[in-house]
């Protein structure tokens, strides 16, 4: 039994990472955005007296509106890429991919499962598979004793061997 993942395997770590820190930067920038808020109604609420919705304008016209539009943004960003961490997340703890929790095959036994624990050590620590593309720029060139020589300093049957691969 193989498990078959198109480019999963070497870039899906990244991928897990890419969405655990945009998550991470929507929930900073959205908590500091609502602290520049309340410090500004705070401040307005002293300085003027004002209360209810007429400070929370107030504060939101004295932050630019920046502070405003960053809160709401993060809001957003957070119910959709959050969403997305707590879903990468249950698939790594079940050493799952996407296809296999969408088919919703729940009476298999998964041969991938290491139990959460070992699942995230998996994905995280594992070793980086090798690359299976051969570039096209490089496939004039073979390797000899660990010098890469042009095609003219090839033997016949190094430069058969490339034509073959």
């Amino acid at each position: 039994y193989q498990r078959r993942v198109h480019g999963g395997e070497r870039n899906y770590r990244f991928y897990v990472l890419f969405v655990y820190s945009t998550t991470i930067l929507s929930v900073f920038v959205g908590a500091f955005s609502l602290v520049d808020i309340i410090n500004n109604c705070l401040r307005i609420s002293r300085d003027q007296g004002a209360s209810g919705m007429n400070m929370i304008l107030q504060a939101a016209y004295v932050s630019k509106y920046i502070s405003s539009v960053l809160a709401i943004y993060c809001l957003v960003m957070l119910f959709s890429v959050g969403g997305l961490a707590g879903f990468h997340t249950f698939l790594c703890c079940t050493g799952q991919t996407t296809r296999e929790e969408m088919k919703n095959n729940n009476d298999q036994v998964n041969p991938f499962n290491r139990g959460p624990i070992g699942n995230i050590l998996n994905i995280f620590f594992s070793p980086i598979p090798t690359s299976l593309i051969f570039l096209q720029s490089q496939q004039h060139l073979v390797r000899r004793q660990g010098e890469l020589l042009p095609p003219e300093h090839q033997s016949e049957e190094e430069l058969t061997e490339i034509a073959l691969y």
